[in-house]
């Protein structure tokens, strides 16, 4: 419930913010790593002002290959635990992953219709590639680009910034190559 609450959160504020004089309300950007690019994914799909939305290796993503996987030992360990803990004899997955498809970030990137940036961790433990593959391949937008950075984890990549300064800086029609 906190995640969903978080995300009315972020369309409260930038209703706020976007009545300020000095504002374009009409070209808004969203940025965010893990959870923050979870919900920027988010924010742009509720949000049809955002023209950009960058996203770096977003976390609430495809829950069903986490579950898939069992791996208890990452960022998803206690979703894995309540959905062992709670479905013991497997009977309740379906229902368990259904309720929370209203998070995934799977289910928003479908809905994106601004330019996309996202960011890919080679390495990511926490996210891992493959899922992060598959909210970027969920994307509709024709103007989205991929940065696969091979030699990371989910931590900071100092090149990642230098790609969202230019990305930034684009002209708002500029579609990409």
């Amino acid at each position: 419930m906190i995640f969903y609450k978080n995300i009315l959160d972020t369309l409260i504020l930038s209703r706020i913010v976007t009545s300020f004089d000095d504002v374009d309300s009409q070209n808004i950007a969203s940025y965010g790593a893990s959870q923050g690019g979870a919900f920027s994914i988010m924010f742009a799909a509720l949000n049809k002002s955002v023209t950009k939305c960058i996203s770096l290796y977003p976390f609430l993503s495809d829950f069903q290959t986490f579950y898939d996987f069992d791996n208890r030992n990452n960022a998803y360990a206690e979703f894995i635990h309540h959905g062992r803990w709670f479905n013991t004899k497997g009977e309740n997955t379906k229902s368990f992953l259904n309720n929370l498809y209203y998070i995934d970030t799977l289910n928003f990137a479908k809905l994106l219709k601004c330019h996309v940036l996202f960011g890919i961790s080679n390495l990511d433990e926490d996210c891992p590639k493959v899922t992060q593959e598959k909210v970027f391949n969920n994307i509709k937008s024709k103007k989205k680009k991929m940065y696969l950075q091979k030699k990371y984890y989910h931590e900071n990549i100092p090149h990642f910034n230098d790609e969202v300064f230019n990305f930034l800086l684009e002209e708002k029609n500029r579609s990409f190559k």
